[in-house]
């Protein structure tokens, strides 16, 4: 099965790290990654991970070391009804037009 990051484009200084840590990312299985293209200032805020459409996170914690450690952050699971319908949001939001295949930072 296929993994999915949506993000925001990174800034000029912080892409050779994150295409690194997609490299890896991509030697465990296959990755694809929707880049946020909306308009600014807005930007793609919620952390999230869902798995098989059924297992699901949402929060506020970053998903880095720093943001599951060493900070103070709220979550919750997401129920599998809950997963579903986020990740049909997020088809809605790719209908839209607000992800694309390449970053335009």
């Amino acid at each position: 099965m296929a993994t999915t990051i949506y993000a925001n484009p990174p800034a000029a200084e912080h892409r050779a790290v994150l295409r690194a840590r997609l490299d890896a990312l991509r030697r465990a299985g296959p990755v694809g990654i929707r880049w946020f293209v909306g308009s600014r200032p807005t930007m793609l805020h919620a952390k999230f991970a869902i798995r098989d459409r059924c297992h699901g996170y949402l929060g506020t914690a970053n998903l880095t070391s720093w943001g599951m450690e060493g900070h103070i952050e709220a979550g919750v699971e997401l129920t599998p009804g809950q997963s579903e319908r986020f990740i049909r949001f997020l088809e809605q939001l790719d209908a839209a037009g607000l992800f694309a295949d390449n970053p335009t930072t």
